[in-house]
């Protein structure tokens, strides 16, 4: 091989190695999840239930900017974040929210019963479960 051939050739490797490493850098660091969040009445009313996707934002969830900002704040755990500032009414409607993915590349489960929907929002940020 003609010398100024083989240090191409290194030059290539060397940059391959780290493009490849920036990205493992990179993918380590992003949070990205996939996540179907539902609402299930306890009164026999039917399940209502999204997906939200984050880096990039998708799925059909309504709320989804706000409800990935909130995921990833959290690390995809929903019971760490924090309640919004609101408060719920004092309504009897029992519902279990649940949610269940992957963050990061590892299995994510969340299930807690509330008095209703207003609160299960209320209590999980004001934004995954506002649908």
């Amino acid at each position: 091989m003609h010398p100024s051939l083989r240090g191409i050739g290194v030059l290539i490797g060397t940059m391959a190695l780290t493009c490849t490493m920036t990205a493992a850098a990179h993918s380590s660091t992003a949070q990205i999840g996939q996540v179907q969040f539902s609402i299930v009445y306890h009164s026999g009313k039917p399940t209502k239930s999204v997906t939200l996707t984050c880096l990039p934002t998708g799925g059909d969830h309504p709320d989804g900017e706000a409800a990935c900002a909130d995921m990833i704040a959290a690390s995809g755990d929903v019971a760490r974040i924090p309640p919004a500032r609101a408060a719920c009414l004092a309504y009897l409607d029992p519902v279990t929210a649940d949610a269940v993915g992957f963050w990061n590349g590892r299995f994510i489960t969340y299930s807690k019963e509330f008095t209703n929907e207003g609160c299960a929002r209320v209590a999980t940020g004001g934004h995954v479960f506002n649908f």
